[in-house]
């Protein structure tokens, strides 16, 4: 291999993991996560077989329900970032392939990084915890990768023709 194709195909990758990483960093800039609650600090020490007070009790009762509230609101925030993900890397994609001709390897670049970006949002679907929203937006990767294989390779590829006898 070249010197040259070497670099090129180094510099196509490195491209495409830190376009993802400025995707997803860039959403995680704009769109803050919500806070989880911090645990209650204990005032008393106990022995073996003294029971807690009944404020250390609430406390932690108080703690219980805020964590189911807050997860509540992360499983829909990982959703929200997953949608917003999967729209940006579907752009992304969409770039890579309209200036395919006019940047040249550039664009493989960026058609690496809209890839990755588009497993980065397949992950925060997972952590939304809903299948049916995994199940569409797996879908949705599905249908990307077929046609971004179908337009970066497959429509190159020679079709035989029937001979007439």
């Amino acid at each position: 291999m070249e010197h040259n194709t070497l670099f090129k195909l180094i510099y196509t990758f490195i491209l495409g993991v830190i376009l993802a990483l400025f995707l997803g960093v860039g959403v995680a800039a704009f769109y803050e996560p919500p806070q989880a609650p911090e645990y209650p600090m204990m005032t008393s020490v106990y022995k073996e077989g003294q029971s807690q007070s009944e404020a250390e009790l609430k406390k932690q009762e108080k703690f219980d329900k805020d964590s189911k509230a807050y997860e509540e609101v992360r499983q829909v925030y990982e959703r929200n970032v997953s949608v917003v993900l999967l729209v940006l890397a579907i752009f992304t994609i969409a770039i890579g392939l309209i200036f395919a001709r006019q940047i040249g390897f550039l664009s493989d670049g960026i058609l690496l990084g809209g890839l990755f970006t588009l497993v980065h949002a397949l992950i925060r679907g997972f952590a939304a915890d809903d299948s049916k929203y995994l199940f569409a937006a797996a879908s949705v990767a599905v249908i990307v990768v077929l046609y971004l294989g179908y337009r970066r390779f497959g429509s190159t590829l020679d079709v035989p023709k029937k001979s007439k006898k």
